[in-house]
């Protein structure tokens, strides 16, 4: 798996994604979906929201990047799922998605085509996660796999099914046109120093 990050939730973590999941869930069933958003379940929203918890995890624990913050219960839709303050006042926002590891090759570096628009206003950036199961441990672990600009994004449409559900378009990326986690850290950490001042 290379030099890709590895980060593995606590108990106490991951049953806070299960509530958030579950929250989601609830909230998808009693509220239309927003234009360009599919209807998930309960594991797809657990899938996204390990991505998202992995993506803090990684630049907030591991990398000290302290002005980064993880939106996922904030209440706030059109928020975007990461947020990071370079220097306390100017925010990036983030797109997090995520794959079970299985899925990375064929479904992964994706964005649906009517997402991609509403991705462009509230982020700048996405965050490509794999989930994988530690079947020996019964636990989950998030693979960092990369990242991009939003702007990079071919926009060439491809066409495909999602699992059983109704076919729709996707922008997908090469896996070698992806971006490396440690240049993230690197763009992220000179940025913070040169609006510090630093």
């Amino acid at each position: 798996m290379g030099s890709f990050p590895i980060l593995i939730p606590s108990a106490e973590e991951f049953f806070r994604i299960l509530d958030l999941a579950e929250k989601r869930q609830f909230e998808a069933e009693v509220f239309l979906a927003e234009e360009g958003y599919y209807e998930n379940s309960v594991e797809k929203h657990k899938i996204g929201l390990l991505g998202e918890w992995g993506a803090w995890k990684w630049l907030y624990g591991e990398e000290g990047l302290r002005g980064v913050y993880w939106e996922a219960d904030s209440g706030v839709e059109d928020w975007p799922d990461l947020r990071i303050s370079v220097d306390y006042e100017q925010r990036v926002g983030v797109e997090v998605k995520t794959w079970r590891l299985e899925n990375w090759q064929k479904w992964g570096r994706s964005l649906p085509v009517e997402q991609y628009p509403l991705l462009c206003r509230r982020s700048t950036l996405v965050i490509w996660c794999a989930v994988l199961r530690l079947r020996a441990e019964n636990r989950h672990a998030v693979q960092i796999m990369g990242w991009n600009w939003l702007a990079e994004m071919p926009q060439k449409a491809n066409i495909t099914s999602m699992h059983g559900q109704s076919s729709c378009l996707i922008y997908q990326l090469h896996e070698k046109a992806i971006r490396s986690p440690k240049e993230l850290v690197q763009i992220l950490k000179k940025e913070r120093a040169r609006l510090l001042g630093r």
